[in-house]
């Protein structure tokens, strides 16, 4: 059995004469580092911290959910590439940490600071399943957190956090499992 090579889905043509594959490639995974960094570079700049941002973070039980959805679609577009997309979330998450103890060089040179609460705000009425993170309040941590006494910024969304990784672990894994149950065994060819 051999999976079929032309996957037309996930790979650019060029000029008609050259064809990129980005379907479970390296060069798909250059492709999406170089997504993510620019979507990293315009979320800080659409969240200035000179001015009175709409930025704010959404978390459940201290981490966000986005990360999973990601790392579905990773999963499922690189299935061969666990141990790189982990890798390459740890060290997102320790970039984060650094700007997390460096909140004057966000401000200076980043961006993506948080909005100010709104008026009136209470934090009984924000819950940990659906918690929205703003600008000067201290926010709850999850447990795997306060065990790595994780201390985020007040000022911006870029935290880093260990709890984190476990979103990404459990969801390039389901991604690969439905990668091999869609994709997989529909383009598989015995030889």
């Amino acid at each position: 059995m051999k999976l079929y090579n032309d996957f037309n889905v996930f790979n650019v043509r060029f000029f008609n004469t050259h064809t990129i594959k980005l379907y479970n490639n390296k060069n798909g995974i250059i492709l999406f580092c170089l997504i993510f960094l620019f979507w990293a570079y315009f979320y800080g700049k659409d969240c200035p911290c000179s001015t009175n941002t709409t930025c704010i973070r959404n978390e459940f039980y201290g981490v966000q959910l986005n990360h999973f959805i990601l790392f579905i679609i990773l999963g499922l577009l690189f299935p061969s590439y666990f141990y790189t997309f982990q890798c390459l979330g740890i060290l997102w998450e320790f970039a984060e940490h650094i700007l997390d103890i460096n909140p004057n060089f966000v401000k200076k040179y980043i961006g993506g600071c948080l909005k100010y609460p709104p008026q009136g705000y209470n934090e009984k009425n924000n819950p940990h399943y659906n918690y929205t993170v703003y600008r000067g309040i201290k926010k709850p941590l999850n447990i795997i957190d306060k065990l790595f006494n994780v201390k985020n910024s007040t000022i911006h969304g870029w935290h880093g956090s260990i709890a984190e990784l476990i979103p990404n672990f459990f969801g390039f894994l389901l991604g690969q499992s439905i990668n091999k149950k869609l994709i997989q065994n529909k383009y598989i060819i015995n030889t």
